[in-house]
């Protein structure tokens, strides 16, 4: 009786063992589960804290190189905006010059048309004072031919006064183109009205006078100044 209650107590001492022996082994696995599951949140955290870091380091790099792409696109754009203000100015500057060149030319040209245009005017002038010089000597010479039959027809026109005193009066007369007489006016009177009055009479009646057809010479004596002397005897 007694071996079988020692017998017992063995058993339930090393049941007691053995259940001792399995609660720490338990233990032991619960505290190293727990352990693992510690450094897995741990591990875990570090990972994220790390991921953190490493997209705060992205983030900064990102943000760095987005602040560095503006600075160069700035610098870029400041760049530009100089080159293109300076093309501006040197385009002005050019665009001045040509205008100033141009206007220059434009002056010189028109100085030297101004000056081309005087010398044609001169020389248009002189060959115009040329003409009519030439013309008044063919005219005058012209003329010198019908003055004697002038004279003559104003002889026998002219009443002699009383006396014969060689009297001489100068008269500026202007004619027609059919040599009518249009006007007789004393330049140098002979000192004796009645005298002037009858070369003046007498150059009225001897209308028409003879003179050259020619128009352009008529333009020129149609007023010429004629000197009557009293014929003598």
């Amino acid at each position: 009786m007694r071996a079988e209650q020692e017998e017992q107590l063995a058993l339930l001492e090393q049941e007691k063992q053995q259940t001792a022996a399995e609660k720490k082994q338990l233990d032991e696995q619960i505290e190293s589960e727990r352990l693992a599951l510690q450094k897995q949140e741990q591990d875990q955290l570090e990972q994220e804290e790390q991921r953190r870091i490493e997209q705060e380091e992205q983030r900064r790099i990102q943000e760095a190189e987005r602040l560095r792409k503006e600075q160069e696109q700035e610098q870029l754009r400041k760049e530009q905006e100089q080159e293109r203000l300076a093309a501006e100015r040197l385009q002005r500057e050019l665009e001045e010059k040509a205008r100033k060149a141009k206007l220059e030319e434009q002056q010189r040209q028109a100085a030297l048309a101004e000056k081309l245009r005087r010398q044609d005017e001169e020389l248009k002038k002189q060959q115009e004072i040329e003409r009519k010089q030439r013309l008044e000597r063919r005219a005058q010479s012209e003329f010198s031919k019908y003055l004697p039959e002038i004279k003559s027809k104003v002889i026998n026109s002219w009443n002699p006064l009383g006396d014969r005193k060689n009297r001489q009066a100068i008269l500026d007369v202007e004619i027609d183109p059919l040599g009518e007489v249009q006007s007789v006016e004393i330049f140098r009177s002979s000192g004796s009205l009645p005298f002037d009055r009858s070369v003046t009479n007498a150059i009225r009646k001897a209308s028409p006078l003879p003179i050259p057809k020619d128009r352009e010479i008529f333009e020129i004596i149609k007023k010429f100044r004629f000197r009557f002397t009293e014929p003598s005897g």
